[in-house]
């Protein structure tokens, strides 16, 4: 389980499910594609991946954001 991930300065943060589920939401709405199940659903996904990739190290900003652009398109949203 992901417990933190490395922002952009290099600080060490606790990883939130719900903010990558309240920024694909936002980005959803944006675009008029989605719902908040929906955003649920790619986070959940996004979760997933990165669980699967990072089974040792905490995740950078950049490969969140590049599953994230990758679970959107898998569930067939524009990225």
């Amino acid at each position: 389980m992901i417990q933190s991930i490395i922002k952009r300065d290099g600080r060490v943060v606790l990883y939130e499910q719900n903010k990558i589920a309240s920024a694909i939401l936002r980005a959803l709405e944006v675009s008029g594609d989605g719902d908040a199940a929906d955003a649920a659903r790619v986070a959940n996904d996004v979760q997933r991946e990165l669980e699967g990739q990072f089974t040792d190290r905490s995740p950078n900003i950049e490969a969140i954001q590049d599953t994230v652009e990758r679970q959107l398109m898998n569930h067939g949203f524009s990225a």
